[in-house]
């Protein structure tokens, strides 16, 4: 997760930083009406493109380390039963292992 500053702005390097500084009073698009002006607005598309590509924006100094929440189960289920006419494409399986990791799989892809 970024590090944000006193005024609760994520941090990135000076030079990006100054370039989102200006995009705020800049009128290339309609502040007012909040995110949905930055979503359309090439200009600070093109700033997000720049900070991606940054090497300093991208410096483990401005991120902070979280740590992943513990998950405990008390039960495991191991029987699902599922109609015939359904999709099973789109059904996903989510296991749990011990070390509390979570792996995502598709539920034709999972073993019998």
């Amino acid at each position: 997760m970024r590090k944000k500053d006193e005024e609760r702005n994520l941090i990135y390097c000076s030079i990006h930083q100054n370039q989102l500084k200006k995009h705020k009073i800049a009128s290339c698009c309609d502040k007012s009406q909040g995110v949905r002006a930055y979503s359309s607005c090439l200009q600070f598309r093109k700033l997000r493109n720049q900070i991606k590509e940054c090497s300093n924006c991208q410096n483990s100094e401005l991120f902070t380390k979280q740590i992943r929440k513990q998950v405990k189960c008390e039960a495991v289920v191991d029987l699902l039963i599922i109609e015939e006419a359904k999709n099973k494409e789109n059904l996903l399986l989510f296991l749990i292992k011990k070390d509390n990791n979570c792996e995502k799989i598709p539920l034709v892809a999972a073993k019998n």
